[in-house]
């Protein structure tokens, strides 16, 4: 796994892939899976993806599904470390992405080069709460890539901010009105944490999607509507779950017994 991860090397790839999946064959149907899970729809015929052309997004996309993987995560952050063979002898790591000990906050990355492709490799950077992943194809030399993946990341992260307008169980709208229940009015709240990647100059406007009143009975933790973020410029959008923070039934003869005599009391 250290070499795989480590140095990118392509014979402990293969036998990491080969070993995990039980097989040549089934370890190309996992890696085409795991592809088209990240978004990727490409696919490879054997382990070490000869043939396969990939773009810079696609490559992105691949990054961010590894940034997933714990393990992939815990020794793509090693600078250095060794093998331990089994007639004692060692053999020295030093990872590849030299992004790993240069570049303030970056926790992973791979890398690799070929003729077609020259110098590749992407990079994950946590940074503002967020994580920022550069992809560079076509590099002239190693210097030139990792130079232009730091300025890839350091451009993205000063061109936006982390914006968390909306947690879970913020009220979003107050005393919405509830026909037919023992209480007339309900409170709908945020089903889970909002958190916005703004682009400078790119302030989103809200929407709020909810009918102005329900009929009882309805339950704490049901869907009543959506608040949705909708940014002007790139016309990008995004939205939560607006749910029920309290249990509303339906009034019975008895309730409304009660509601009359009380009503009666305070006149």
């Amino acid at each position: 796994m250290k070499a795989a991860v480590m140095i990118t090397a392509g014979d402990a790839t293969f036998a990491l892939a080969e070993a995990c999946a039980g097989g040549q064959d089934a370890a190309v149907k996992a890696i085409n899976e795991l592809m088209q899970d990240a978004g990727v729809y490409a696919e490879v015929s054997s382990i070490d993806g000869k043939g396969l052309m990939l773009n810079a997004e696609e490559l992105a996309k691949l990054g961010a599904r590894l940034a997933k993987s714990d393990t992939y995560k815990q020794y793509s952050a090693l600078y250095l470390d060794e093998i331990q063979h089994e007639n004692g002898t060692r053999t020295e790591l030093v990872n590849q992405n030299k992004l790993i000990k240069s570049l303030d906050g970056c926790f992973a990355g791979s890398t690799g080069s070929s003729g077609e492709a020259q110098y590749c490799g992407v990079f994950m950077v946590k940074r503002k709460g967020a994580v920022f992943i550069a992809a560079v194809i076509g590099a002239a030399d190693s210097k030139t890539r990792f130079s232009c993946a730091s300025k890839t990341i350091e451009a993205s992260v000063a061109a936006v901010s982390i914006k968390t307008p909306v947690k879970k169980g913020d009220k979003v709208v107050e005393n919405v009105s509830v026909s037919g229940g023992i209480t007339k009015n309900v409170n709908l709240v945020a089903a889970e944490d909002v958190t916005l990647i703004v682009w400078n100059g790119d302030e989103p406007r809200s929407v709020i999607n909810a009918e102005e009143a329900y009929a009882a009975p309805v339950r704490a933790g049901d869907k009543a509507g959506t608040l949705e973020y909708i940014f002007e410029i790139s016309g990008e959008s995004g939205s939560v779950d607006l749910v029920f923070d309290g249990d509303v039934d339906t009034a019975g003869l008895a309730d409304y017994v009660v509601l009359c005599f009380t009503k009666w009391v305070h006149v």
